[in-house]
């Protein structure tokens, strides 16, 4: 529960500084948290709720007068003498302990927790109305959140203790509940649940530390829960990813996207207490009964839910070919795999697509067998058969094309080749997801086929799998008014131990069919969501880090492609969809 206490506000006697007044009220849960934009971290903003508040003209005898107010009443209705005598005691006993008050008087009251519960949540208001347009938007300033909070500040026993307070009537003698008074008031962050998007629209994912253990290496143990994908993620994306707030320079940054506002942050926070972080694991000290008994009602669940199912069902999926253009599907065949109207002037018989999406590669649909045993190999060499059967091997580009200029010197090194002509790239194929023209995700061969969103388009994509080969997300962006502009259709590229920007530059231009003078004037940067990397010299490394791989995208800042895929053109076509556009395919081989 809650407290309110009330002093009188710099008291001329010790009577009126002992003068004390304490309103409890029930808990309200989650607590709500307000001052999102004001205040930088929940931390500051408790400070701010619990903060000293003055109250001129506060009418300090209001206790007593309203007990001579009662009896009174009770006198002009002629109650029993009884009740009349407990007045008179209830008012006598007042004025014995100096309870009469001081009449009006700036007070000052503070608002702190009685009791915490084991499990704390709180939310935060991200949302608020705005009345220039009329709407709730949401509120992306930055707040960050401690993992470990230590709420002893926010505490009656504490705070009255330090600041010499008396509780009225003595010694405290509420009934105490075990689940509320166990240890310290120390919490230790177990969920952040996450909203990406704004007020009206938007996904929502979540960020769970089931056990209190830790990982061998040391670091906590997170999964990030997005609808029904679990993976394991490094505590840095559970937490300070979503702080929300502006993008960043950083140390190598500035450049065109340093203020991108981020709409990704959380909005609420659920907390442990820390002497209960053992039952989580049901170990160190628990006792029979007495745990967070979760995980094997879930078990039991799941597990009662395949046996009725049976086995798993067939799951249909669209994915992108490397190459090609149109719809590639079964339906364009006769009964007997051959079509019987084959035009000449197409390419392996079929008739044009007359809608085809303006992203690189055949889309294909295929039916994968046993989806939650089967892995993203699986569903490749089912499409590899598949095309194969529509005449469209799926082959890797020419060497040429794919490396395009000379080697570094250190990579041929590795190599042990002298020659760019003598290495021979182990190419090999990957699944990328394709998310509002960026590469979102890379999915190998080993990948759980259920672990895969299904949401977004997939693409197969071909790369050097040289262990110092570096596969490279590039998309396309365009500058805008205190922002930018996603547009294009991104892709991998190969960039080599060692490369250079100039280098790099090169082969996109090969890969994108543009000149060298043209790829010159783009501006090329490292980008995620928080801070971007500007490569402005020719002659420096690429790849300086390798850790850049695992949370950059290659960004090439362009003007946009009036007839370039959408937002919309990313989305995994319905079957319907496919259907519409079932009325024949052009593939593009050259």
């Amino acid at each position: 529960g809650t407290r309110y206490i009330d002093r009188i506000d710099n008291p001329k006697s010790e009577a009126m500084q002992s003068w004390i007044r304490t309103r409890d009220e029930p808990a309200h849960w989650p607590c709500t948290v307000h001052g999102i934009k004001e205040y930088p971290s929940i931390t500051q903003a408790l400070e701010h709720m619990t903060a000293s508040e003055v109250i001129e003209d506060f009418n300090t005898s209001s206790d007593f007068e309203d007990v001579v107010k009662d009896l009174e009443k009770a006198e002009e209705r002629g109650a029993p003498d009884e009740e009349l005598m407990d007045l008179k005691a209830k008012i006598q006993a007042m004025k014995d302990e100096g309870k009469e008050g001081f009449g009006k008087q700036s007070i000052t009251r503070n608002f702190l927790f009685k009791r915490l519960p084991p499990v704390l949540i709180f939310n935060l208001q991200r949302v608020q109305y705005c009345p220039m347009r009329g709407i709730p938007i949401k509120i992306n300033s930055r707040f960050e959140f401690e993992q470990k909070l230590n709420l002893t500040q926010f505490m009656v026993a504490k705070s009255a203790q330090d600041r010499g307070a008396k509780q009225q009537g003595g010694k405290e003698q509420a009934a105490k509940d075990p689940k509320y008074e166990k240890g310290e008031p120390i919490y230790h962050l177990h969920s952040v649940i996450v909203h990406s998007g704004y007020s009206q629209v938007g996904h929502y994912v979540a960020y769970i530390r089931p056990s209190a253990r830790s990982r061998s290496n040391g670091e906590e143990e997170w999964f990030k829960f997005d609808d029904d994908k679990v993976t394991p993620v490094p505590a840095y994306d559970a937490v300070d990813a979503n702080f929300g707030g502006e993008g960043f320079g950083g140390a190598r940054g500035g450049g065109l996207l340093g203020s991108a506002s981020r709409l990704k942050s959380a909005y609420m926070l659920i907390y442990i207490k820390e002497s209960f972080l053992p039952l989580m694991d049901g170990g160190d000290g628990a006792k029979d009964g007495e745990t967070f008994a979760v995980w094997q009602h879930i078990k039991e669940s799941l597990k009662d839910s395949l046996s009725s199912n049976g086995p798993n069902l067939p799951q249909a999926m669209t994915v992108l070919l490397p190459d090609g253009q149109g719809i590639l599907t079964a339906a364009h065949q006769g009964q007997n795999g051959a079509d019987s109207d084959k035009p000449a002037n197409q390419p392996n018989g079929f008739p044009a697509s007359s809608e085809s999406l303006p992203l690189r590669g055949a889309q294909v649909s295929v039916s994968v067998p046993d989806p939650d045993n089967a892995t993203v190999k699986d569903m490749i060499d089912i499409l590899l058969e598949q095309a194969h059967q529509f005449g469209h091997d799926v082959l890797p580009p020419p060497r040429a094309q794919f490396i395009a200029i000379a080697l570094p010197d250190e990579f041929l090194v590795e190599s042990d080749v002298e020659e760019t002509e003598e290495y021979k790239p182990a190419m090999a194929l990957c699944v990328t997801q394709c998310r509002n023209h960026h590469i979102s995700n890379i999915h190998d061969a080993s990948h759980p086929l259920s672990q895969v969103e299904t949401t977004y388009l997939l693409r197969l994509e071909w790369f050097d799998a040289n262990p110092h080969a570096y596969r490279v997300p590039v998309c396309h962006c365009s500058p805008a008014s205190n922002s930018f502009r996603w547009h294009g259709d991104p892709f991998l590229v190969a960039v080599y131990k060692g490369e250079k920007v100039g280098s790099v530059r090169k082969r996109i231009a090969t890969w994108l069919s543009v000149d060298s003078e043209e790829i010159a004037e783009w501006e090329m940067m490292w980008y995620n969501n928080q801070q971007n990397f500007p490569c402005e010299d020719e002659d420096e490394e690429l790849v300086w880090n390798p850790a850049l791989l695992q949370r950059f995208s290659l960004v090439l800042v362009r003007d946009p492609d009036p007839d370039g895929p959408g937002p919309r053109d990313f989305w995994a076509p319905s079957p319907a969809h496919i259907q519409q556009q079932r009325s024949g395919i052009r593939i593009q081989t050259d």
